[in-house]
């Protein structure tokens, strides 16, 4: 019964770590031909985010907005110059993976953003 509680506790605590809740804004259209910061081509059209620098690129985050439980699926290939953990932004989604979630007029939801898999670089 110790093993199994001792178990339990461990892989609760590594749910918990792969979770994190904060700010989220959208980004668009950057100019043409422009890249992200890992060098792929940006497209506000593309399942993709800016993060801070904790998130690899590659890496796939469900991102939920917090008032009405709908998320998206998007992948790490930029970083955000406005990403802050003063202000508890921790990522900017293209137009396209925003929209999915909430209204493009909102401009700013509270999230959850939980790793479902990270690359190591």
């Amino acid at each position: 019964m110790k093993k199994i509680f001792i178990t339990f506790l461990i892989l609760f605590s590594i749910i918990i770590q792969a979770q994190e809740v904060g700010y989220a804004t959208w980004y668009g259209n950057t100019g043409s031909g422009s890249r992200t910061a890992n060098g792929d081509k940006f497209s506000e059209n593309n399942l993709t985010c800016a993060a801070a620098s904790h998130y690899k690129f590659g890496t796939t985050l469900r991102v939920t907005n917090l008032s009405n439980d709908k998320s998206v699926i998007v992948k790490v290939t930029d970083r955000g110059s406005a990403i802050s953990k003063k202000t508890n932004k921790l990522i900017d989604l293209t137009k396209l993976a925003f929209s999915k979630i909430a209204s493009l007029s909102t401009g700013k939801i509270k999230i959850r953003i939980e790793i479902l898999k990270e690359l190591i670089e």
